[in-house]
Formats: structure tokens, C-alpha cells, sequence
């Protein structure tokens, strides 16, 4: 009754029945496969063992362009949670695509923390988590916050070089998690990268007192 009375409404065109409509999922521009850090052709977007040995591979769903980024910004900084049934649901797809044998008990999914300040007093929830959490419910895969942020710091968009980036993430994490011994496949969700930074920082630090994990990643989208 209330979603008839209220029925979603897509945030760009309009159209009635879902905040992000079939249509305009159609005009998202799907990511050629490709290594996440020298951007260069790589079959089912494995990493390149001379760019990363941590990240295995790091699935990037679509480009970032004008047609996804007004729903992705809704989602991070206009509160419109609500966004999370579809973007799940079109990251599942990917994870189907290249995940699928993949043995549920021996996989964890994270995502990345949020200094406390910007989660309960600036964004009042961590779009990361919602993501992974929303995997979970639907891949029935457990999920476990790993990494704490213990150092509030720049947001990474705002910093364009790699360099930098990577600078402002050192010793803002702490990772004193140990993965139970049958889990063998750690999967970081992220909603949005530019340099893939975080993921390679969180990466290092995961393998510091988890040497035998293998890591990957799935991205909604790409700048």
C-alpha cells in the first residue's frame, strides 16, 4: 500500500518505479577490462603481478560518467540510502559474472571504514557498509569490518595525484584482524575509485598479519 501511494521515482528522468530506472541502467557504460593501477588491457581485470602482488583482481562495473554520477552522488551525500537496492543489485551481477566459483564458506567480503566523525556527524552512515552488507544478504557471504579508521583525513577525491593520495591514507588504518583459517578469499566492496589507492593501501596492511589470503575487489564505478 505504501508503494502505492508512494511509489520510488527515478532521481534523473522521473520515471515511476525505481530510483534508478531500467532505462537509465541501460545507458551506464560497462568498464573494459583492464589492470586497476596501469589502466592497461588485462583479461577478467586481473592485476598485473609487476603493478600489484596484493589486489588479484579488482572488478570495476562502469565508468563514472555523467549518466551514473548524479545517482552516485544522491547516494553519498544526499542521503538517498534507498539507492543501495540497485546498486547491489547491479554489483551482483558482475560478482556472478566473476566471482561465481567462489565456495561462500571460504570468502569474507569488507569494506572500507569510516573515521567516526565523518560517519555519525557529517555522512550519519558509511556507504561501503551498506554496500557489503547488502552483498552479504543477497550472496549469503559473511561480512567483517577489518580495518578501523583511526586517523581523520582529507577525502581522497579532493586529492588528484597518486602520490598524494597515498600519503594521506598512511597511518590512518589499523588492522588487528585475523582471518579465520578457512577463509581464503577476501572481496573489499567500494562504491567509486579513482587511483585505487585505498584498495591497495588496505591491501598491504590486511597482508601484514594475513600473508596467505588472496584479495580481491568489486567497484561500482570508475572516475
Amino acid at each position: 500500500m505504501f508503494n502505492y501511494l508512494f511509489p520510488k521515482v527515478d532521481i534523473s528522468n522521473k520515471e515511476i518505479g525505481s530510483l534508478v530506472s531500467d532505462y537509465k541502467k541501460n545507458k551506464f557504460l560497462v568498464h573494459d577490462e583492464v589492470c586497476y593501477i596501469c589502466n592497461k588491457n588485462s583479461k577478467n581485470f586481473r592485476t598485473h603481478t609487476f603493478c600489484d602482488n596484493n589486489v588479484k583482481q579488482l572488478i570495476t562495473c562502469f565508468y563514472y560518467t555523467e549518466e551514473l554520477k548524479k545517482y552516485i552522488l544522491a547516494f553519498k551525500y544526499y542521503h538517498k540510502k534507498e539507492l543501495i537496492d540497485d546498486f547491489w543489485y547491479l554489483m551482483s551481477i558482475f560478482y556472478n559474472l566473476y566471482f561465481s566459483d567462489f565456495k561462500k564458506e571460504e570468502t569474507l567480503i569488507s569494506f572500507i571504514p569510516m573515521h567516526w566523525i565523518r560517519k555519525y556527524f557529517i555522512k550519519w552512515y558509511n556507504q561501503w557498509e551498506l554496500l557489503a552488507k547488502s552483498l552479504w544478504s543477497y550472496l549469503n557471504i559473511k561480512v567483517a569490518k577489518i580495518w578501523k579508521k583511526t586517523r581523520y583525513t582529507k577525502p581522497q577525491a579532493k586529492i588528484s595525484k597518486r602520490e598524494d593520495r597515498l600519503e594521506n591514507l598512511k597511518w590512518s588504518f589499523s588492522c588487528d584482524f585475523l582471518v579465520p583459517s578457512n577463509i581464503k578469499n577476501l572481496l573489499i566492496v567500494d562504491d567509486i575509485i579513482t587511483t585505487g589507492s585505498t584498495i591497495k593501501e588496505f591491501a598491504f596492511e590486511i597482508k601484514k598479519t594475513n600473508p596467505e589470503i588472496n584479495i580481491f575487489s568489486l567497484v561500482l564505478a570508475r572516475k
